[in-house]
């Protein structure tokens, strides 16, 4: 080879070289180009997904009728958009628990929900790749969806968590990466925003649902007061007209008593109408002095009896009292509560026939409750009861509910034929023996 033909070779080898490195670079930039591109599809197609999940979100709040509907309708959203192959949410049962439940879970079918899932040092933010090693916290979350990808947030102030899973990663679906953060915390948060909405909202209409029922209660209750007190009223006046000077009625020695007896009985009808009135005004704006302490049974039920046996008195009707636990003190207010004992004894007399029979019993129960039970009963006699008695129970029950709720307890009636009965108990951190009083201070 001579030196011309030498030199052209090194020439045409140096050339070679020069394009072989312009095609290395023009390559190596054609895949920085290729890879800008893809990140800016990956992060156009996140911004469109988060858009999509703002407006369809909002969109299903609106016609979502419970909070659960508004959870798996979210998630059908966030499946169809953010191309994925599973999703869940999950909430923390107790704040910091480390516990969850997964309240919703799409694209799992056949494959049981899983009661409850443990996540130790919990992250906000955590996805995997096939580079991700295989130790907490990936193995915990990627076995919630038994998914080998996933992507997850975690809201801590909420307690509410998103998980994402596909099958596999590719070029095309490859979603999970650190950019990704945005769009599923943003995810996750139109889900709380929605989720808070749909509370609130819930809330009003139960809100507007009670005011209104208070409205109709407070004007039945009015109606049902105008009702009871026009006889006791009627009583009142027609007995006092007769007795009036210049009345043509003949008046004897008996028939004075009669009416004096009659009017004192009904003017205690309407003194303890208005004074349930009060009481269920002060109920409903929540006024009402409420000061509980430690009495004796006996103590409690003694002022029922007396009312009652003297109520009972002109008609014949007996008032007795079974205090098996006498022994026995119940925390109460104790002119709250003896009224509305006396309300129910009352209601009883008032409903039994002349000469029937009305008891009050009081029994401890094994689980440490009180039952106090007011019952009637007839004795053979034909005389139909008081005509008033079922206006006094129908304006006396609210009142008697709301006294003995606020007592924790509750109130059944049964409105036999002349065998009224009423039976009310008392929650056993209301009771005590007094024999461990000294024990047991308030």
């Amino acid at each position: 080879m001579t030196t011309h033909d030498a030199g052209r070779q090194e020439q045409l080898l140096r050339e070679l070289n020069y394009y072989r490195r312009e095609c290395n670079d023009l390559g190596a930039r054609l895949l920085r180009l290729q890879e800008e591109q893809s990140q800016a599809f990956r992060e156009a197609r996140r911004s469109r997904t988060t858009a999509r999940l703002v407006r369809e979100a909002y969109r299903l709040a609106d016609g979502a009728t419970s909070l659960d509907a508004v959870g798996g309708a979210m998630l059908d959203v966030i499946v169809d958009n953010a191309m994925c192959d599973r999703a869940a949410f999950l909430a923390e049962m107790q704040p910091g628990s480390g516990l969850f439940a997964v309240t919703h879970v799409l694209g799992q079918p056949g494959e049981p929900r899983p009661a409850a899932v443990r996540i130790a040092n919990c992250p906000g933010f955590f996805f995997t790749t096939a580079q991700t090693r295989i130790e907490p916290p990936a193995y915990e979350l990627t076995g919630i969806l038994n998914l080998p990808y996933i992507l997850w947030a975690y809201d801590r102030a909420s307690g509410n968590a998103l998980i994402l899973g596909n099958r596999s990663e590719s070029n095309v679906s490859r979603p999970f990466e650190a950019g990704d953060q945005e769009l599923i915390e943003g995810a996750l948060s139109v889900y709380l925003d929605v989720l808070t909405r749909k509370q609130a909202e819930l809330r009003l209409r139960r809100a507007k649902q009670i005011a209104e029922e208070s409205v109709a209660a407070t004007a039945q209750f009015l109606a049902d007061a105008s009702g009871a007190l026009r006889p006791p009223l009627n009583s009142i006046i027609g007995c006092s007209e007769k007795m009036a000077s210049g009345s043509r009625y003949p008046l004897t020695i008996e028939g004075c008593a009669e009416f004096a007896d009659r009017i004192h009985e009904s003017g205690n009808q309407v003194l303890a109408l208005i004074s349930g009135i009060l009481r269920y005004c002060s109920f409903a704006e929540g006024t009402l002095s409420f000061a509980p302490d430690w009495r004796p049974l006996r103590d409690v039920l003694g002022g029922a009896l007396r009312d009652g046996a003297s109520l009972g008195r002109p008609r014949g009707v007996r008032v007795d009292g079974d205090l098996a636990e006498a022994e026995v003190e119940l925390l109460v207010d104790a002119d709250c509560f003896g009224e509305a004992l006396s309300a129910v004894v009352g209601n009883a007399v008032r409903a039994s026939p002349s000469a029937g029979r009305v008891r009050v019993a009081a029994s401890l129960r094994q689980d440490g409750t009180m039952e106090i039970g007011v019952h009637g009963s007839a004795d053979g006699s034909d005389p139909p009861p008081d005509p008033a008695a079922e206006d006094v129970a129908q304006i006396s029950l609210p009142i008697l509910r709301a006294v003995v709720e606020a007592h924790d307890g509750q109130i059944t009636l049964h409105d036999a034929p002349a065998a009224p009965c009423a039976i009310i108990a008392l929650p056993a951190h209301r009771v005590r023996t007094s024999a461990h009083a000294a024990d047991d201070p308030l």
